[in-house]
């Protein structure tokens, strides 16, 4: 596995000088977008190999849930310190953002709300399918199970933004079905349909913001204004692409990170071509080959491929492939596309 980050790094180096070659970009730019590709493939890699066996997968994906849900915490208990003491949420995040050394992405919804999310919040939906989708829940005992996923709905709820809330219930549904009913789901319908029951109001008043035409020209128009650009950059150099870190000068969405889009998978045709896109289209496949044949429980399989699909398919609305909280993502699916309870089967599987 190892041998395959390295490698895969390795080629898409040749991307950086490329840049420069045809002029597209300027400084350090080439080596910031590299440096995020290496970062994201070196902490997959890394989780792949961690995971010798069933014990240290259980281990790594409980880390995740429990980390995922100390940050929903956090947002917790700054939404309960702003309703205790009047003080704007917005106030808190700045400061938590400080803290963390993160731009954290917010929005004013009036009162004491406001939109809260992490880095981290990409993991949420993947970390409610594994609280719900699999018997045992990763040696988690119920009662941090219940509370736990209290709060990974509540961080999507937070989190305000539309893909969050469509990946976390599409996971929701896939953890409800691929496990029979026990007395911990029960006791997971009956908390949520009661907090449900009791938000309502402010949830029907969310979802209206959120889908509002003010909101959805603001988040679409961005990237319907991207598209014609980015569709010209990819046509003047479809094969081996621009280089890395370049960008078309028609739109820069950010200045700091030119080479940064929304629709970031087509920026990166863009950037590398159809010769590099195969490249790594041929590392995802081998990395997720326990889907691709079918090892496992149907419904396991399936299950993570949906999530590994839509996941895929952030990256024609969100700049978020590209991280380490990325590459946690893609070694968390890959977690759960393991069989489940057959520690030979994953010995021999990474073997070959």
């Amino acid at each position: 596995m190892v041998r395959n980050a390295i490698f895969l790094i390795a080629v898409l180096f040749a991307w950086v000088p490329l840049a420069y070659f045809t002029g597209r970009s300027d400084g350090v730019l080439p080596l910031m977008q590299f440096k995020d590709i290496a970062v994201t493939a070196f902490t997959a890699f890394i989780v792949s190999l961690y995971i010798t066996n069933e014990s240290k997968r259980d281990r790594f994906v409980r880390l995740a849930i429990y980390c995922v849900g100390i940050t929903s915490a956090i947002k917790a208990l700054a939404f309960v310190y702003a309703a205790a003491t009047g003080t704007s949420v917005l106030d808190i995040i700045d400061l938590i953002g400080q803290v963390f050394d993160q731009k954290l992405v917010t929005y004013d919804i009036g009162g004491i709300g406001g939109r809260f999310q992490f880095n981290s919040d990409s993991l949420v939906p993947a970390c409610l399918y594994a609280l719900l989708g699999r018997k045992g829940r990763f040696g988690i005992p119920d009662r941090l199970a219940v509370p736990l996923t209290i709060l990974l709905v509540f961080s999507a709820v937070a989190a305000f933004s539309r893909f969050i809330w469509l990946y976390s219930a599409i996971a929701v549904a896939l953890g409800v079905i691929s496990t029979r009913p026990d007395r911990t789901k029960f006791l997971y319908f009956v908390l949520v349909g009661l907090i449900v029951a009791y938000f309502w109001d402010e949830l029907i008043f969310l979802y209206d913001l959120r889908t509002s035409d003010i909101q959805l020209d603001f988040s679409d128009g961005l990237r319907d204004e991207q598209r014609g650009p980015l569709y010209e950059f990819i046509a003047k150099a479809p094969i081996f692409g621009h280089g890395l870190g370049t960008f078309t000068e028609e739109i820069i969405r950010e200045p700091e990170y030119k080479y940064s889009y929304e629709l970031q998978l087509v920026a990166l045709v863009g950037q590398i071509g159809a010769v590099g896109c195969s490249v790594i289209a041929i590392a995802v496949a081998y990395y997720y080959r326990v889907i691709l044949t079918f090892k496992g429980r149907f419904l396991d399989v399936f299950s993570v491929a949906t999530l590994l699909a839509i996941w895929f398919a952030t990256g024609f609305q969100n700049p978020w492939l590209m991280s380490s909280s990325a590459g946690i993502a893609f070694g968390l699916l890959y977690s759960l596309a393991l069989p489940f309870k057959r520690s030979s089967a994953i010995e021999t599987f990474r073997a070959g």
